[in-house]
């Protein structure tokens, strides 16, 4: 998408290699410390630094919930783990501790 001077909009989203805003790093750390569940869906959780708030998470006593396709580095640390084959309309492969 363009506006009228041809330059390309963008909206909130990082590009693979942008740093992340530090101040909106900071509100996403400070929230995941404060929550009691936290879910990743569709991340292979290994992109830093947002990937490092699951570990945050788990690490301040929040259940963490993984639903994925493949396995990640974070499976286990989950209070609940997922693993389900989106072609099929995420159909559950394998599933531990009975969320699924």
């Amino acid at each position: 998408m363009e506006d009228q001077c041809g330059d390309i909009l963008k909206s909130a989203t990082v590009m693979f290699g942008e740093r992340l805003d530090p101040v909106v790093l900071g509100e996403a750390m400070a929230i995941t410390k404060a929550r009691t569940v936290f879910v990743a869906v569709g991340s292979s959780l290994q992109v830093q630094p947002a990937a490092g708030l699951a570990g945050v998470a788990a690490d301040n006593g929040a259940r963490l919930i993984i639903v994925n396709a493949e396995p990640t580095p974070y499976d286990d640390r989950a209070s609940e783990l997922c693993l389900c084959c989106p072609r099929s309309g995420c159909a559950v492969l394998r599933c531990r501790a009975g969320i699924c």
